[in-house]
């Protein structure tokens, strides 16, 4: 007797759940708007985007110091000198090593950023920083 009521209980309630499915929760841009602030558009620059750059530009500093210019002085078409002279790039490592290292410094150069970031002596001074640009705004 116990196993049957419970069966037609659980009966009940998957036969409740079958013609009346819940209600999905709709996504409305309201939310995302909530969620939203000056303070969090802020720390998203500060953190991550400065990072990134920082990453980059490391890594196209890293890649521009294997290549250096050399000025071609004579050759078969300017035999006696009188053209223009030609500058030629010169690349010390092979291309694919070069893209590597780079790519692997500026990486490191990101963590780096990340990390300082993260730290929390670094927490305070961008906190003030943020709330004074946050007042230029407001003002």
């Amino acid at each position: 007797m116990q196993k049957s009521n419970q069966n037609r209980e659980y009966f009940n309630t998957v036969q409740s759940l079958w013609n009346n499915p819940p209600q999905e929760k709709t996504f409305t841009f309201k939310c995302i708007l909530n969620s939203i602030s000056t303070y969090g558009i802020l720390d998203f620059i500060t953190k991550k985007v400065l990072g990134n750059f920082i990453g980059i530009s490391v890594g196209v500093w890293v890649a521009s110091k294997f290549n250096h210019t050399v000025i071609e002085r004579k050759s078969l078409k300017n035999i006696f000198g009188l053209a223009h002279q030609k500058t030629t790039i010169v690349q010390e490592i092979p291309n694919w090593m070069q893209t590597i290292i780079a790519i692997m410094l500026g990486y490191v150069a990101l963590e780096v950023v990340h990390y300082f970031f993260k730290s929390k002596q670094v927490v305070v001074t961008i906190k003030k920083l943020q709330q004074t640009v946050v007042n230029l705004f407001k003002s």
